[in-house]
């Protein structure tokens, strides 16, 4: 009968609050280990991305460039996401970053791919939408709020 009380008590806030701190995790991993594994091998990715979009619009220089840049700009968003670091400017970011690389897709008509990139989309859109549930992050320790 106790543990019916202690169930009946439980504020369901708490249960959004961690919810979305798995997300926001599980999101951060994603986007680290995107950019982990690219950066041993940085000079061949780029390459290899820069070979895709040969015969596009975009200059060869361009996309080994962004190739460069890309891994680093997801290690650190990940890290932010996991630590719930600058969330809310994290996710835009993230999304943003999201938008190019679908602009660049659709560019080499890679439907599939655009596919599952727009299920990246929604889940940044998921995890901003649902923002107020920050509860277990670096930045509610900013803001000086208990948990």
């Amino acid at each position: 009968m106790a543990f019916c009380g202690y169930l009946s008590s439980v504020n369901p806030q708490n249960h959004k609050a961690l919810a979305y701190g798995t997300f926001r995790f599980a999101l951060g991993v994603v986007e680290l280990m995107h950019g982990l594994v690219r950066v041993p091998m940085l000079a061949g990715f780029a390459a290899g991305m820069a070979k895709q979009f040969e015969g596009s619009i975009l200059p060869g220089w361009f996309v080994y460039s962004f190739g460069c840049v890309l891994p680093f700009l997801e290690g650190l968003i990940g890290v932010a996401l996991i630590l719930g670091a600058f969330t809310r400017w994290t996710l835009a970011g993230a999304s943003l970053l999201m938008s190019i690389l679908i602009f660049g897709t659709c560019l080499r008509s890679d439907w599939a791919i655009v596919g599952l990139q727009m299920i990246y989309a929604i889940a940044f859109f998921i995890a901003l939408f649902f923002l107020e549930y920050n509860r277990y992050s670096v930045d509610r320790i900013v803001r000086g709020e208990g948990a």
